[in-house]
C-alpha cells in the first residue's frame, strides 16, 4: 500500500494517510482501481485509459453467446475508435475486459444495442467509468502533477457525459437538433462542422439541409439562435513568456482570458453556458503542469513560474465543459508561436498533439553516409559464356520435311560434304548454324565442317 502512495511510514511506525487514500475516501473507488490509476504513465492516451478501466473487475460480466454478434457487429463499423487487436473479419468477443471496453465506447458513440442486457450494462459501465475518471483527474491535480494526462481524461469525461468524440458530433450538442447523428450528419456533409459555421450558414440552407435529414421544418432560426447564446460566452486564450532583464531565458509564463466579442461584457448579467479548464505544461517529462485552474467563466489572468530543468515547447490548453470550445496555444522556449493560435477548433488540438519532431538534416546525411560505408558490397564472378543451345525440332513434322527434300535437290550431289550437310539438316540436333541453302559453288570454303 505504501508503493503506490496511499500511506505513509512515519518514524514512530504510524501510518499516515497521503494523496491517494484521500481520493480513495472522497470517489469510493476500489483498491484495484487506484492500483491501475497510479500504474498509468505520465503520457497516456485515450485509449490506454479506456483499456486500463475496461480491466476492472466491477466492469466485467460473462459474454453470453446471444451478444456475440452485436458486439461484433459495433466492433467492425465507424463508431468504435479505437479497435481491438487482430482481423476484423475473424474478430470475436472471448474476455470480458474486451466486453467491456466495446461497451465504453458504444455508449460514448451513444449506440443503442437491441439486446436489453447490453443497454443494461451500459449503465453499470457508465458509472463505474466516471467513477474512475474523476479520481484520475484529482490524483493527477494533488499528486502526481501530470498535465497531459489530466488533459486527456477531461475530454474523456465530457465524451461520456455528452455521448459524442471530440473530432465528431459537436452539432449534437444543440437542443433542438437532440442525439440523433442524422442531423449533425448531413451538416457535416454540407461542410457545417463547428459552431462559427452554423453562424455563417443562412437559415435558409440550414432549414433545407435538417428537413432532408429529420424531416422538421423551420429549424434554421432556433438552430442559430441556441448556437449564438452558446458563442455570446466564449472565451478566447492568449499566452506569452516573460523574460528576465537582459537575459533570453524566460522565467514566467503568463496567460490571458479575454472575451471573443468585447462589445457583449456589458450585456452578461446572467451565468454563462459555457465554463472552461485551464492546463499549461512543458515537453520535458513527465509533463507537471504549470497551471491547473477549473470553472473559468469570465475573464481572467494567470500566471505561473517556468521549471529549471530545460523545455522545448510549452502547451496552453483550454477546454470547454461543451465540445467546440477548446482552444490550445504551443509555445517555444524563445517565446514564439509554434502553431496559428486563437482558432476555436477541436481540430487544432489534434494536429497539436501530433507535432512533427524537427530534424537534424546534417546529422541524418551523416548517418546516411555511414550506413552506406557499412554496406559490404559483393560482386559477382565474371559471367561465363554459355554454349549454343541445340534448335529444337519443328512442330510440324511436314513442313520439315519439305525443308530438308528442298535442299537436298538444290544442292549438288556429287559433292560429298554437301551431302553431309543435307543429312545434317535432316537430323536438326546436329545443325547449330543457319547457312544459305545454295551457296555459289566457287567458294565452299563457306562450309567449315561443324
Amino acid at each position: 500500500i505504501r508503493d503506490i502512495g496511499v500511506t505513509g511510514v512515519q518514524t514512530c511506525a504510524l501510518p499516515i494517510s497521503l494523496a491517494g487514500s484521500h481520493v480513495m475516501n472522497q470517489h469510493m473507488v476500489t483498491f484495484e482501481a487506484m492500483k491501475s490509476i497510479t500504474s498509468l504513465p505520465f503520457d497516456a492516451s485515450q485509449c490506454q485509459i479506456l483499456r486500463s478501466i475496461s480491466k476492472l473487475k466491477a466492469l466485467h460480466s460473462f459474454v453470453r453467446r446471444n451478444e456475440k454478434k452485436e458486439l461484433k457487429e459495433f466492433h467492425k463499423s465507424e463508431l468504435m475508435k479505437y479497435k481491438l487487436p487482430g482481423l476484423l473479419s475473424k474478430f470475436t468477443v472471448k474476455d470480458p475486459s474486451e466486453k467491456a471496453f466495446i461497451l465504453l465506447q458504444s455508449d460514448i458513440s451513444g449506440h443503442k444495442y437491441k439486446n436489453e442486457v447490453l443497454l443494461a450494462e451500459h449503465t453499470t459501465v457508465r458509472n463505474e467509468a466516471m467513477k474512475f475518471l474523476e479520481a484520475l483527474q484529482e490524483y493527477c491535480e494533488k499528486a502526481s502533477k501530470y498535465g497531459k494526462l489530466a488533459l486527456q481524461c477531461i475530454k474523456l469525461q465530457r465524451s461520456m457525459h455528452y455521448c459524442i468524440w471530440d473530432e465528431n458530433g459537436v452539432l449534437n450538442q444543440i437542443e433542438c437538433l437532440g442525439r440523433s447523428t442524422k442531423a449533425s450528419n448531413a451538416l457535416a456533409f454540407s461542410g457545417i462542422r463547428s459552431f462559427q459555421d452554423v453562424l455563417d450558414c443562412s437559415e435558409k440552407k440550414l432549414d433545407e439541409i435538417i428537413f432532408r435529414s429529420i424531416k422538421k421544418k423551420n429549424l434554421g432560426r432556433e438552430v442559430k439562435s441556441q448556437v449564438g447564446k452558446l458563442c455570446r460566452d466564449r472565451l478566447k486564450l492568449f499566452a506569452q513568456l516573460d523574460f528576465t532583464m537582459n537575459s533570453c531565458i524566460p522565467c514566467d509564463l503568463i496567460c490571458t482570458l479575454n472575451y471573443d466579442d468585447p462589445t457583449m461584457g456589458a450585456t452578461r448579467t446572467r451565468e454563462p453556458n459555457v465554463n472552461y479548464r485551464m492546463i499549461a505544461y512543458t515537453d520535458s517529462p513527465p509533463h507537471s503542469y504549470l497551471i491547473f485552474e477549473q470553472s473559468i467563466c469570465s475573464p481572467s489572468s494567470f500566471s505561473a513560474t517556468l521549471p529549471s530543468n530545460p523545455f522545448n515547447k510549452l502547451y496552453v490548453h483550454i477546454v470547454g465543459s461543451l465540445a467546440g470550445f477548446d482552444e490550445t496555444i504551443v509555445l517555444d522556449a524563445k517565446g514564439n508561436l509554434a502553431l496559428a493560435s486563437n482558432k476555436v477548433s477541436c481540430k487544432l488540438l489534434k494536429n497539436s498533439e501530433k507535432l512533427t519532431p524537427e530534424v537534424d538534416l546534417r546529422s541524418s546525411s551523416q548517418a546516411k553516409k555511414r550506413a552506406l560505408r557499412q554496406i559490404d558490397i559483393s560482386f559477382a564472378p565474371e559471367r561465363q559464356r554459355k554454349k549454343p543451345s541445340p534448335i529444337t525440332p519443328p512442330s510440324n513434322q511436314r513442313s520439315s520435311g519439305i525443308l530438308s527434300s528442298s535442299l537436298a535437290v538444290n544442292m549438288d550431289p556429287s559433292n560429298e560434304y554437301r551431302k553431309e550437310y543435307a543429312a545434317k539438316v535432316d537430323d536438326p540436333t546436329k545443325c547449330r548454324r543457319f547457312f544459305r541453302p545454295n551457296p555459289p559453288e566457287s567458294t565452299p570454303d563457306h562450309f567449315a565442317p561443324m
